[in-house]
C-alpha cells in the first residue's frame, strides 16, 4: 500500500508475494514479532535501486539486533560547522558523529517513535560504552544493523543517499 512518499507493508499483506518482495515481507513480519502494525519503505519508482533496497532489507532481517533505548541520550552540540540536533536528518547526524570521532559507532534500520505503529527508515549512534544516542527525537525501539568500520559505514551513506 501507498501513503505520501512510502510504500507501506501492513501485518497480512505480505501473503500477495507477487506484489511484495520476499526480502522486504521477512523484514516485515520479523518487525511485527518486535511490535508495530506497519513497516514503510521508499517505493522503487523514487529512483532507488530495489536490489539495494532487498539486500539491505535481508541483511537487517539477518544480523539486526533490538535496541530499547529508553535510556537514550539526545546528542546536543556543534560537530565541525554543524550543530545537532537537527530534525528529520538522522542520517546525516549519526555521520557528522562518526567521522568527528564522537561515538564508536552508526546503527541504521528502522525505528518506533512512541505513540506510533509504523517503522520507519531511522539512523542512530552508539558511543564507546554502547550507550544510544540519537540526533532526532528519541525512538521507543530500533532494530537494525551496527556499522562500526569505516568500508561499512561508507556503504550506508552511499545507500542512504540514494534513498533506502
Amino acid at each position: 500500500m501507498r501513503k505520501g512518499y512510502h510504500w507501506i507493508l501492513f501485518k497480512g499483506d505480505c501473503h500477495h508475494k507477487q506484489r511484495n518482495p520476499e526480502a522486504l515481507c521477512a523484514l516485515a513480519d520479523k518487525l511485527f514479532t518486535i511490535g508495530g502494525r506497519g513497516v514503510a519503505f521508499s517505493p522503487a519508482d523514487f529512483g532507488i535501486d530495489a536490489h539495494d533496497l532487498n539486500w539491505f532489507a535481508s541483511l537487517v532481517t539477518r544480523e539486526g539486533k533490538l535496541f530499547e533505548p529508553s535510556d537514550a541520550r539526545i546528542y546536543r552540540g556543534k560537530v565541525g560547522r554543524v550543530t545537532l540536533p537537527r530534525a528529520r536528518q538522522c542520517h546525516n547526524n549519526t555521520s557528522h558523529l562518526y567521522y568527528a570521532e564522537r561515538i564508536a559507532s552508526v546503527c541504521s534500520g528502522w525505528s518506533l517513535q512512541p505513540g506510533e505503529e509504523i517503522w520507519h527508515r531511522h539512523s542512530w549512534a552508539l558511543s564507546k560504552t554502547g550507550k544510544v544516542w540519537e540526533t532526532t527525537p528519541p525512538r521507543r525501539r530500533c532494530f537494525g544493523l551496527v556499522f562500526d568500520e569505516d568500508y561499512k559505514v561508507e556503504k550506508l551513506i552511499d545507500l542512504t543517499y540514494r534513498g533506502i
